[in-house]
């Protein structure tokens, strides 16, 4: 596994996890979250993380 596939389980649990511990937070909201506080990893000219839209 690499890439996505062994990165989706992690943001899964981890919007889980904001889920239950923020009742109000909807699905947007989390996502939205998770959009503005991450980086973008490029390697080697790469990209290996892709946009949310």
């Amino acid at each position: 596994m690499s890439g996505i596939s062994i990165a989706a389980p992690f943001v899964s649990g981890v919007a889980g996890l904001m889920m239950q511990n923020n009742d109000g937070a909807s699905p947007d909201v989390v996502r939205a979250i998770l959009a503005n506080n991450s980086i973008e990893l490029v390697r080697k000219g790469k990209t290996m993380c892709m946009d949310l839209d």
